[in-house]
This record gives C-alpha cells, sequence and structure tokens, in this order.
C-alpha cells in the first residue's frame, strides 16, 4: 500500500498560508514594502516566491503590495539572480 502524504498538513502549504495571510493583509494593499536582505535569512526563497505568491493571492495588480528589497549580490544565488521575471521583477543596482 502507498502512503498518499496529507498535503494539506505540509509545511511548504502551512508556509503558502502564511504568504497568503501575509499578502492580502489589508493594510498592505497598494503599498510598497521595503524588506532588507541583511534582516531577512531567507532573502533567496522571498525572492524567488513572491511574484508566483503575489499573482496567486486573486488580489487586482493595482491592490497588490509591491517589495523594494534592499539586497547585495552576495546575499543571492547567481541562479536566483538570472531566473528572474523580467516582465513583472525590476532590478536597480546602485
Amino acid at each position: 500500500m502507498v502512503e498518499v502524504p496529507d498535503f494539506d498538513s505540509a509545511p511548504a502549504v502551512a508556509a503558502y498560508d502564511e504568504w497568503d495571510s501575509v499578502i492580502t493583509w489589508e493594510a498592505w494593499h497598494e503599498s510598497w514594502v521595503l524588506i532588507p536582505a541583511w534582516e531577512h535569512g531567507d532573502i533567496g526563497e522571498i525572492v524567488s516566491r513572491w511574484p508566483t505568491q503575489v499573482k496567486a493571492c486573486g488580489l487586482a495588480i493595482d491592490e497588490r503590495p509591491k517589495l523594494i528589497i534592499g539586497v547585495r549580490l552576495t546575499d543571492l544565488p547567481r541562479t536566483t539572480i538570472t531566473h528572474l521575471d523580467r516582465d513583472i521583477v525590476a532590478v536597480h543596482w546602485w
């Protein structure tokens, strides 16, 4: 007999639920949110997941919170940077 995992209790599902709570928090609608990478050990995951998660949240484009992420090249794996969807993610280097 093959056991089917309980996806409703899986950590990944719980993490997505947490993201939905953050994204759909009404105080953030139509807002810009600043995230300094040096305060978040999971900045690579945030950068990778945010575009997909914010699309999946069901909010209209103009209601979705937008991120400004302060990050150094050493804060992100090169593969994360090279796989960004340039149609929805703007990168500015200072």
